[in-house]
């Protein structure tokens, strides 16, 4: 495991952060990535057979209205120290900065709130994060399993 975390963004955020010494968290639903948490859904759904309409659609419908009824709050790093793709994406397409922080300390912030329920997770990505995501598909599952199958 990584000990250390970076986090990439324009000069707006960075100077907010040299000011405040405080990292804000942001809306998930507004990621800079379009496509964070799609993936997720559409692998859960394809598990229901196209002969089960009903309760792929009740399946969605589960967790189109669980995502709607909660706001998921995050920050992203990155485990990579100087990875194009983040000064693209992240950092005002390489104008912006990068900040490192160590695991360790972020952990025990996160701790140090325990009222906050931050965590610090590592996100999965595709079919090469096949355990993880087989964890969390076992999770949507178990919340929204049989509500799907009545769905009619």
């Amino acid at each position: 495991m990584t000990e250390e975390l970076t986090y990439y963004c324009g000069e707006h955020v960075f100077l907010s952060f040299l000011k405040s010494k405080q990292l804000w968290l942001t809306s998930l639903s507004q990621s800079n990535d379009a496509a964070e948490g799609h993936w997720m859904r559409h692998y859960w759904l394809d598990l229901f057979k196209r002969e089960q309409r009903l309760e792929r659609q009740g399946a969605a419908l589960c967790m189109d209205t669980a995502s709607h009824d909660r706001l998921a709050l995050g920050v992203c790093f990155s485990e990579e120290r100087d990875l194009l793709s983040q000064w693209r994406g992240y950092a005002a397409d390489g104008a912006g900065f990068s900040i490192t922080f160590y695991r360790e300390a972020l952990e025990a912030v996160a701790n140090e709130h325990p009222a906050s329920k931050l965590q610090l997770t590592k996100i999965a990505y595709g079919y090469q994060d096949f355990e993880e995501i087989n964890a969390i598909v076992r999770v949507l599952h178990d919340a929204f399993g049989e509500d799907a199958r009545l769905y009619k």
